[in-house]
């Protein structure tokens, strides 16, 4: 009976989508290594992972394995077409790589060749890191190494700035530019860049160094004493700054329009990477500097004072890039334990391109009405969801109020008086009447074979967020079965994704849609 439960439990977290708990625990071949500390810190935050139980510490780390950390580290979820020879179609790290690259962290070998196997030297990694940074290159360095002639012209200036930044540093007088860097070396290094890393939620409290923030989050009454570095991960989502002072810059590689900026927050100045021109403000990196509006390695680069930002976020900058943003809609649903209403009616929203299905659920939703795991850009996981009105979500399941359907298919998985899983009546999830309950989604009567925070939205799509109280699934439409259920495909999702369209548009009443939304397929 136990390795039956397991069974199902592991299947719902296959098939909800998206994300696996790991617990991180120390490498048997890091004892008394120098960079313990590092690597353990690191793999307890999930951006990097051994095998076997070993790290391999002093191996060296492979240009696959280096994207798979740096997509991790700073949240990507924008993947280009995969045009590598050389990178396999569902190889472990081809995700990752194809999100490095769009992001400009780390590209080709080539016109299509990634290199995947080849390992990363010590002057490239300068390199990577100096460009994430946006560190300017520097003529001179503060440190004489005996082999400075052996760091190549187009590598010297990145060494130069990296050395004196403090992050890297040489060996017995040598920096060893050609030599390939360790998985040790490697993780020491962005150790050493990033004193503070911010996913989500609410962080207070004063950082000497740089800090990253690669999701939604909000900094509050803090200092900074250094560069506050916004990655892509936060794109979609909101990066909110109440009162906060950064001795150096504030940095958006997700453009201003994830910033929000409150009370006395100072900075000497802000780099701005954006995907789109903005107005009246002129770009430090045209790629003709003869054509301002052409931009450089797939955005434009800003560098405006705090005064300007807090202008900007003001004015209706938005106006003239939102006109360009993906239209979106989205709806949550509960009709499989008898709901006669939506839990969130169908919204329309015009989103930041790359946003994810996720940060539209929160956006829309609320993120603190979410239980979660993973993140907003990446491997994620709903548990529940709360805040619902009261009266929607039944203490026990009454068979008479379920579509005839539904009962029939799920034989013997539904019976009259079967009990929410927990207490609380504004609160859903996992678990909740059957081992086989969840939330799922689909986008346009379709679901994608990836978690809602690894799906980036288009315009014109459908989020339907749903509830599968039993098969796994079968009961929406999802084509999995689990329980003796087969596929009921309860849902015509076809209908729906028009209906839910029409209704958010202004057209058509929701009784209508909640009528057609509870409708049998024939």
């Amino acid at each position: 009976m136990k390795r039956k439960l397991l069974s199902v439990l592991l299947v719902l977290v296959m098939l909800f989508a998206s994300f696996t708990q790991v617990s991180y625990a120390a490498f048997s071949d890091t004892t008394g290594h120098w960079a313990k500390t590092a690597i353990e810190k690191w793999s307890d935050m999930g951006f990097i992972a051994g095998s076997g139980g070993k790290f391999r510490p002093d191996d060296k780390i492979k240009r696959c394995d280096t994207a798979i950390i740096l997509s991790n580290l700073f949240g990507l979820h924008n993947a280009e077409k995969n045009t590598f020879t050389d990178v396999p179609a569902n190889a472990y790290y081809e995700q990752a790589v194809l999100k490095v690259k769009n992001s400009g962290i780390l590209t080709g070998k080539g016109a299509d060749k990634f290199a995947p196997e080849d390992s990363l030297t010590r002057q490239e990694a300068a390199c990577i890191l100096c460009s994430i940074l946006n560190i300017p290159a520097s003529d001179s360095c503060n440190t004489s190494f005996k082999d400075s002639a052996s760091i190549a012209s187009w590598a010297k200036g990145s060494v130069n700035a990296i050395v004196n930044a403090g992050y890297m540093m040489g060996s017995s007088g040598e920096f060893r530019p050609l030599n390939n860097i360790t998985r040790a070396e490697f993780v020491t290094v962005f150790n050493n860049a990033f004193k503070e890393i911010i996913s989500s939620g609410e962080f207070t409290g004063d950082v000497k160094g740089t800090v990253l923030v690669n999701g939604s989050a909000v900094l509050k009454n803090c200092t900074i004493d250094g560069d506050l570095l916004i990655s892509e991960g936060a794109e979609g989502g909101k990066v909110v700054l109440d009162n906060v002072v950064v001795k150096g810059r504030i940095i958006s590689k997700c453009g201003v329009e994830a910033l929000e900026i409150k009370g006395e927050t100072e900075a000497e100045q802000v780099v701005i990477h954006s995907d789109h021109k903005i107005p009246g403000k002129n770009p430090v990196n045209p790629a003709d500097p003869s054509d301002p509006e052409e931009g450089k390695g797939g955005h434009w680069e800003y560098v405006i004072d705090i005064e300007a930002t807090k202008e900007l976020l003001e004015s209706a900058l938005s106006v003239s890039i939102k006109e360009e943003y993906p239209t979106v809609y989205i709806a949550i649903d509960c009709f499989t334990i008898g709901a006669d209403k939506f839990i969130l009616a169908p919204v329309k929203e015009q989103v930041r391109p790359g946003t994810t299905a996720a940060q539209l659920l929160a956006k829309e939703w609320g993120e603190k009405n979410m239980k979660y795991t993973g993140k907003l850009s990446g491997s994620f996981y709903l548990h529940s969801i709360s805040g619902i009105e009261s009266g929607i979500i039944p203490d026990t399941l009454d068979i008479s109020d379920l579509p005839a359907c539904l009962a029939a298919a799920a034989g013997s998985i539904l019976k009259d008086g079967m009990a929410k899983n927990n207490e609380d009546e504004d609160v859903l999830g996992e678990f909740d009447y059957t081992l086989q309950s969840g939330w799922m989604y689909s986008v346009n009567g379709h679901y994608p074979n990836v978690g809602m925070g690894d799906y980036p939205l288009e315009d014109g799509d459908v989020v339907r967020v749903s509830f599968t109280l039993c098969g796994l699934g079968a009961d929406i439409g999802g084509g999995y079965s689990a329980g003796g259920m087969s596929s009921a495909n309860y849902y015509t999702y076809n209908h729906l994704t028009k209906g839910i369209k029409d209704y958010a548009d202004g057209k058509g009443s929701l009784s209508d849609l909640v009528t057609a939304a509870k409708k049998l397929k024939k």
